[in-house]
């Protein structure tokens, strides 16, 4: 029976700043078959979007993943965003600020499977 390993969740936002825009540490993600995103934001009348980007290295640019934009317009809320094929080496998320001020923090959670 195969085993797969969780490696320890950590913030890569912690409490920014949603009066502008927002971009998440860089994680490399190569080694990892799935991870996720966990969002939570508060503030008044928070209005912008989440994307995920991708790189394939460290000299690469940066591509947006065709997930679409999510959507962050409640003065309260969460979203997690999963991602379970990973064709790339590093990642991030990023707020576009539309409106609004608040806060927004973010944790990566990932596992890795075994045999």
């Amino acid at each position: 029976m195969g085993r797969k390993s969780v490696l320890e969740s950590y913030l890569v936002v912690d409490g920014g700043d949603l009066a502008g825009n927002v971009t998440s540490l860089i994680t490399n993600v190569k080694n990892l078959d799935r991870y996720f995103y966990e969002v939570e934001w508060s503030g008044a009348s928070v209005d912008g979007s989440l994307s995920v980007e991708v790189r394939s290295d460290s000299n690469a640019n940066w591509e947006t993943l065709p997930i679409g934009a999510i959507p962050v317009s409640t003065d309260t809320g969460s979203h997690k965003i999963s991602i379970t094929e990973i064709a790339w080496q590093e990642t991030r998320v990023v707020y576009t600020r539309v409106d609004g001020t608040g806060s927004i923090s973010v944790r990566l959670n990932a596992a890795v499977g075994g045999a």
